[in-house]
This record gives C-alpha cells, structure tokens and sequence, in this order.
C-alpha cells in the first residue's frame, strides 16, 4: 500500500466540505490522480479536483485533505510525469483563499509545511528546470529559508 492511500483511507471523507458533489467523491478522484499511469490520464483526473477542493484562486474544505494526499504522494516517489501535477495542486491551494474559512489557507499551509523536506529534495534533485522552479516556487511559500538555501546550493 501507498502512503497516500494510506492517508485516504484515514480520512473521514464524508465530514469533507466540497464545492461539488461529496467529500467521498472527492477521496476516489484523488485515489485515482495518485495513480494515474499516463500524462493524459492525470490531465483529465485535474479537473476531478479543480472545482471540488479548489477552484481559480478559491480554495475549499477538501483542500486540507488534498494538501496532505498530495505531499504523501511525493513521498511515493511518483512518476516523472506525474511530479508537476502534484506540485501544480499544491500551488493551487497554498496561494488561494477562502473568504468562507480564512483558517482554511492557514490549514492547509501547515500540511505542506509537514512535507518541507520533501520540497526540498525535489528541488534538489530535479533534471528538468522548469519543474524544479515550480517547486522552488512552492518551497518559497512554505519556507523561505529553506528554499534560498537550497536555490543557492545547487
């Protein structure tokens, strides 16, 4: 088993605020982001996500959960493909907003910050530099320092 499957299944999907449909729909549309096998595949599962715990710079109740599935599932050790994906979730949500929950952005920043690390180390050890700037991007939203030192260092 995964660690982000572990994640979901610890969930209680059904206390998961949503914008649409439900909070268990929202568990099996990430269970299947996670473990997408293609580019195209993962393309059409973002927009089982956009509209659901995020949408345009609006995030939602499920975007706690989708933080913590997302920073466990770089814990993985995803596919190449499936790395600025996960990396373009959680930029979603950390630079959004919630004029319903402020407490919301606050939340969610705290499950990324828990995957500090994790940032860092795809910072460091990313190929293509297009990715590792997104990253780099995400870091320095989570944790500046962090992010200057490892910018520098590389």
């Amino acid at each position: 088993m995964s660690l982000s499957d572990a994640i979901i299944d610890t969930i209680v999907w059904s206390d998961v605020e949503v914008l649409n449909g439900s909070g268990q729909e929202l568990a099996n549309s990430l269970r299947r982001f996670v473990q997408a096998e293609t580019r195209e595949e993962v393309s059409s599962l973002w927009w089982e996500l956009e509209g659901v715990a995020f949408a345009q710079n609006t995030i939602y109740g499920g975007a706690v959960q989708t933080i913590e599935v997302m920073m466990a599932a770089l814990a993985d050790q995803p596919a190449d493909f499936l790395r600025p994906w996960i990396i373009e979730v959680v930029r979603f949500i950390i630079t959004g907003a919630s004029d319903a929950d402020p407490s919301l952005l606050r939340e969610c920043m705290k499950k990324a910050e828990a995957g500090t690390w994790l940032l860092a180390a795809e910072v460091c050890q990313a190929d293509a530099s297009e990715y590792r700037e997104a990253v780099l991007e995400v870091l320095t939203l989570v944790d500046s320092r962090l992010a200057t030192a490892v910018a520098v260092g590389r």
